[in-house]
């Protein structure tokens, strides 16, 4: 009895703790950019009075503005980070263009204290990035984003890559030691962060040997409708979430001066990854091309069947 009585008052704990960060965090809804059409939906400490920093992440395939909020929550808690999840192609599934990723965050920033109040009169840092498919496009739009300067790269596993991008400012990954969800792990953020400069970068690579971890643990239920059914965030995908959060905050406050023992303490109990930084890099293994396609085009087809089915079909149009 008493042992189970502990692992309640654990639990309670540990629900005390969620609701006592997601409480001082408040989401906007679900914006549209003026002059671009791409939406945004952003997050900030309702305690903290500052907007120092801006993160901005892109959703991956088949993703909306909707499906960070649990990552957001955790990035933005008790700082002056206003994070900013962007969809810069809302009536598209496949998020893979640079070139509306840049046109979406060239508006965004130039209207930025309209759109945002908090940062209104501010002259924040700005850090670029996405998830899957959109962080390859943030990665490739670096050279079209002209109405700001980024410091910082964030990449949650981006895909995908055929050779290493270049990314010319500081950048923090987060990817695999096993495929899952055909995001082939040497197409994600191995190539990503081996096309950063090898003196601020920092790559935390889960072990997910079991596959009980996946591409999609970033989201709040995984990539695909209906709770993730095609790549499902499974039981641990927490631990993920709090971990990005934490390793975000550090890469913020260091501003490209990576230490790696500083990083690895951002990393929760119970998850096991292995961190290189700067000079150091993972092995590769030769990739499996045709899968992405296949795996992209599933959820892009499901997704669009159960749009038709619910009865409120969403144009699809044509990707730069």
């Amino acid at each position: 009895k008493m042992k189970v009585y502990s692992v309640v008052a654990v639990a309670l704990v540990h629900l005390a703790v969620a609701w006592r960060v997601s409480a001082k965090v408040v989401p906007s809804h679900v914006e549209e950019v003026p002059d671009d059409g791409g939406n945004i939906k952003y997050f900030h400490d309702d305690e903290v009075d500052e907007c120092e920093t801006v993160v901005i992440i892109g959703v991956g395939t088949a993703m909306g503005p909707n499906d960070y909020d649990l990552v957001s929550t955790q990035i933005t808690s008790g700082t002056s980070i206003v994070t900013v999840i962007v969809d810069p192609e809302p009536f598209w599934c496949f998020k893979k263009s640079a070139t509306s990723y840049a046109r979406l965050v060239n508006a965004f920033v130039l209207q930025l204290g309209e759109l945002i109040p908090k940062c209104q009169g501010n002259s924040p840092n700005f850090f670029v990035g996405g998830h899957s498919a959109s962080g390859m496009a943030a990665a490739h739009a670096l050279p079209f984003i002209t109405t700001f300067e980024p410091v910082g790269f964030i990449g949650l596993d981006p895909y995908s890559f055929d050779s290493p991008p270049d990314i010319h400012i500081p950048g923090l990954f987060w990817g695999f030691s096993d495929t899952t969800c055909f995001a082939d792990v040497n197409e994600a953020a191995k190539p990503a962060y081996v096309g950063t400069g090898d003196a601020s970068r920092v790559l935390y690579q889960i072990q997910n040997d079991m596959k009980h971890l996946s591409h999609c643990s970033f989201t709040d239920d995984g990539c695909g409708p209906i709770g993730g059914i095609v790549c499902p965030a499974n039981p641990g995908s927490n631990r993920i979430r709090e971990s990005v959060g934490e390793s975000v905050k550090k890469f913020v406050a260091q501003l490209g001066t990576i230490s790696k023992e500083d990083f690895e303490e951002a990393v929760s109990d119970g998850l096991n990854v292995v961190v290189y930084a700067n000079e150091e890099a993972p092995l590769y293994t030769e990739p499996v091309r045709w899968l992405r396609v296949g795996f992209r085009a599933l959820k892009c087809w499901w997704a669009m069947l159960l749009n038709l089915i619910s009865g409120s079909p969403r144009p699809i149009a044509t990707a730069d």
